[in-house]
């Protein structure tokens, strides 16, 4: 696999919580990346069914901080 010591990410994972593996691929992503040496620019949300407005918070958020 490449490294991605040059890379930064962010994961927001989306699921419902009536799920036993609830944002389970989000977790999964998010711990690959840091295995391969990204650098997280913050951490993994998980949102639920309801997940517009967590969604959007996170989305403005990370936006402005990469810009």
């Amino acid at each position: 696999m490449p490294r991605l010591e040059n890379n930064h990410y962010a994961v927001l994972g989306l699921g419902d919580s009536n799920y036993r593996n609830y944002c389970q691929t989000g977790v999964d992503f998010d711990r690959r990346f840091e295995e391969l040496g990204g650098h997280r620019l913050t951490e993994l949300i998980r949102c639920d069914l309801d997940f517009e407005h967590a969604a959007m918070a996170w989305i403005e958020e990370n936006t402005s901080s990469i810009m």
